[in-house]
Parts: C-alpha cells; sequence; structure tokens
C-alpha cells in the first residue's frame, strides 16, 4: 500500500510492509511539528518508518531527512 502525505507543495510517499514503513524522500525542510503531525495522521505514528530511500540530493527531496533521523526512535536504514 502507498501513503500519501501533502506538505505544502510536497508530497511524502510511505510504502507500507506489513506494520512497517518505507519513506521515499523527505520533502523541502518545514516546521517539526508540521512533518510529524501529517505523517502521523496518514499512519499513526511516525516511528513505524524503518527505511528512508533519497532518490537524489536537492533540497526538495533531503530538507528534513536529519530531523527524521534525530526523531525516530529505532535505528533506520538509508
Amino acid at each position: 500500500m502507498i501513503n500519501k502525505v501533502k506538505l505544502g507543495i510536497n508530497n511524502l510517499y510511505l510504502f507500507k510492509n506489513n506494520n512497517d514503513y518505507l519513506l521515499l524522500d523527505t520533502a523541502l525542510p518545514c516546521k517539526e511539528d508540521v512533518i510529524l503531525d501529517e505523517i502521523n495522521k496518514v499512519i499513526g505514528d511516525y516511528n513505524k518508518i524503518k527505511v528512508i530511500v533519497i532518490t537524489h540530493s536537492h533540497s526538495d527531496h533531503i530538507g528534513n531527512l536529519k530531523l527524521l533521523l534525530d526523531k525516530i526512535k529505532k535505528k533506520i536504514k538509508l
């Protein structure tokens, strides 16, 4: 299943595998509470993200990478 998270002009895509998620890119930088709240609205808990795939290093794809890596409690694969 693919879940879409709207973040202004960007979208995040979360791919579900059992109860875990893969996040494709991290969008433009935004406020911490905005991205975490929007992800939680769609999947319930951002800590379900186990893998982040970055397609390339433009700011509209990596803008929230550090924030998410710092916030997600478990080790995550990049």
